[in-house]
């Protein structure tokens, strides 16, 4: 079984002027509910061995705070650009590219992309749009990570 904790990245502030998208920080409640999150997810074994993120400011702060709440190494964190850019397909291959020794992934991303694929995973689409924050625990009947996207994952846990 893999366990895959999809979250939507922590609220933003409004962009400056000159600013772009990607360089958005995390407001001030984004913060405090990143922090939450990773406080729910310490309570509710298993916990990430890695989290994988957008390289998008406010994405990495989201997926940095969780990962120092579980007190994961810097290294357990990794950055993609496809998680910004892509779509929930890109976000799939990312998943098959993962070494099967690893049993439980987060993955910190935007909409529409993490939504659809909670949506694709549990075949319940009625989720959609994720709220900032949102954690989706999928547990997935398969054996390695190639498999995921082909076997039906069932909602362990959702928390916002």
């Amino acid at each position: 079984m893999k366990n895959l904790i999809l979250i939507r990245h922590a609220q933003a502030c409004t962009a400056k002027a000159d600013q772009q998208d990607v360089e958005r920080e995390l407001s001030s409640k984004g913060k405090r509910d990143a922090l939450n999150a990773g406080e729910a997810l310490r309570k509710t074994p298993p916990l990430p061995e890695r989290i994988l993120c957008s390289d998008a400011v406010r994405t990495t702060a989201t997926a940095r705070l969780i990962a120092t709440t579980l007190e994961l190494p810097e290294t357990a964190v990794q950055r993609h650009r496809v998680f910004y850019t892509g779509n929930h397909n890109d976000l799939l291959r990312a998943l098959a590219a993962l070494p099967d020794s690893l049993t439980c992934v987060a993955l910190v991303a935007h909409n529409p992309s993490i939504s659809h694929l909670a949506g694709l995973l549990t075949g319940n689409c009625r989720r959609h749009p994720m709220d900032t924050s949102e954690v989706v625990r999928i547990e997935c009947p398969a054996n390695t990570w190639s498999e995921v996207s082909r076997q039906g994952g069932k909602i362990a846990e959702v928390d916002n």
